[in-house]
């Protein structure tokens, strides 16, 4: 192919004093496809380090693990060797990108992988996770390709922290989703995350899902904060955007079985429903976790934040983050995001204090201050129009939710609509096959989808 012409027209001289080796090589694992392919496709790869990959080819290690598998993605490289920072070659100084088509598994530095839907209350999870030190992100990509280069680049700069990876979204369309599967390798545990699947739908009709996040927005202290709406509220649940929540988000938010399907093999399991994250559950529930994961159980002083279920993602403030809020009197600007960690590192240099509000915590801190220090009663001042600030938003927050489609207004939107049920009851057969066979106790603990199988045994017949 061209990888292998290209190779050896740039390293001809090379190639002819490696060719025994590399002829030797394909001759042995000639029954071996998937590394005959690898070996062509990375093959200016394989001319300059024939060495270190002869070795690796050759070794009972391969054998045992890739060839006598018949493993479909066989890594070009001995991942041992690549876990280890002395080594020469190792994976802090081969690019992600290459990585990906040499078929490294990722490095091992992760100690369990995270597998939710969308809508699933996996962030208020994780953010649970984070107080206790876990070092874990939202990918938010669905290439197989894309959220493999984000988790390399992530363990590379993350070496010496605790890790952990999440999966939490796909298209079915993407194939290398499957090499993707092939490519986490460590013998870890994976938690799946589950809920209700009617408050997971409930939700859908939440937040401004389809709202392009801004980097940043500017916002002048004497301006309107305008948080956005809801798509949909009790006066128009029969909007068309129903179709989009249906093709675009659905798939998102039920898609546990589909990315265990992409593993082909056994995987350590430990299924986790919400119910067990709630606010009155979710301090033993993660200190339980803590003692088979071997991460820090979250201490009695952080046990504010577990039973307030500080998370950004259960608030509509969430998708208008960040913000900079100006102030024109003083020409400063103020940026504050959501901050997860607990409040002894998010102590403002501004403030000297630490702002709540709807399960944000808000880390603020000056980014911009011209020809100017300010003095305390000029502090005071800016700390009583951020208050009076925060206090509008809360009542805006409030208004907003006031019409918040619940489980009930599901429900009734359900009975009444053929067309809706019937869609959401497959698409939610499907994706709990996994929890059923495994854990039929959490479904039958679900209220409110034991009132919707309920109801469609019902209408149905």
């Amino acid at each position: 192919n061209s990888n292998t012409i290209e190779g050896i027209a740039n390293n001809k001289q090379l190639f002819l004093k490696e060719f025994p080796k590399i002829k030797n090589l394909l001759n042995i694992h000639k029954d071996y496809q998937p590394i005959i392919d690898n070996i062509f496709h990375n093959f200016d790869y394989v001319i300059k380090k024939i060495n270190l990959i002869e070795e690796w080819l050759l070794s009972n290690d391969f054998n045992e693990k890739y060839k006598k598998e018949n493993h479909p993605y066989p890594s070009l490289l001995d991942p041992k060797k690549l876990n280890d920072e002395k080594e020469k070659i190792n994976y802090t100084n081969i690019p992600a990108e290459l990585a990906w088509e040499m078929n490294l598994p990722l490095p091992d530095n992760y100690e369990f992988m995270l597998i939710s839907g969308h809508a699933n209350a996996a962030g208020p999870f994780m953010s649970c996770l984070y107080i206790c030190n876990v070092n874990i992100v939202w990918a938010g990509l669905v290439q197989g390709v894309q959220r493999y280069i984000f988790y390399f680049n992530f363990l590379i700069s993350n070496i010496n922290r605790y890790n952990a990876l999440h999966w939490g979204e796909i298209i079915k369309n993407f194939p290398d989703n499957y090499k993707l599967a092939a490519l986490i390798a460590k013998d870890c545990y994976y938690l799946i995350f589950f809920r209700d699947p009617i408050s997971v739908f409930a939700s859908c009709f939440g937040y401004d899902l389809y709202k392009v996040k801004n980097d940043c927005v500017v916002l002048p202290i004497t301006d309107n904060f305008n948080l956005g709406g809801y798509i949909f509220n009790k006066k128009n649940i029969f909007s068309t955007n129903i179709d989009c929540i249906f093709n675009n988000v659905l798939p998102n938010c039920f898609c546990q079985k589909d990315i265990l399907d992409y593993f082909l093999r056994k995987l350590k399991t430990i299924i986790i429903d919400s119910d067990t994250t709630s606010k009155l559950n979710a301090f033993s529930t993660i200190t339980k976790l803590s003692k088979i994961l071997n991460f820090d159980s979250p201490r009695l002083e952080d046990r504010f934040f577990f039973e307030s279920k500080l998370s950004p993602f259960s608030s509509p403030i969430w998708q208008r983050l960040p913000l900079r809020i100006q102030f024109k009197e003083f020409n400063i600007e103020i940026e504050f995001g959501s901050g997860w960690t607990n409040t002894k590192e998010l102590s403002s240099n501004i403030f000297k204090k630490v702002f709540y509000l709807d399960g944000i915590v808000f880390n603020i801190s000056i980014i911009n201050k011209i020809n100017q220090d300010l003095n305390q009663s000029e502090i005071s001042y800016m700390e009583n129009l951020f208050n009076n600030f925060l206090e509008d938003m809360e009542l805006k927050i409030k208004n907003i939710k006031k019409d918040k489609i619940m489980e009930e207004d599901v429900l009734n939107l359900l009975r009444t609509n053929l067309n809706y049920r019937n869609r959401l009851n497959n698409i939610i057969k499907n994706n709990l096959s996994y929890i059923r066979q495994h854990h039929p106790d959490i479904v039958a603990s679900w209220k409110y989808y034991q009132e919707f199988e309920k109801m469609c045994e019902e209408l149905d017949s």
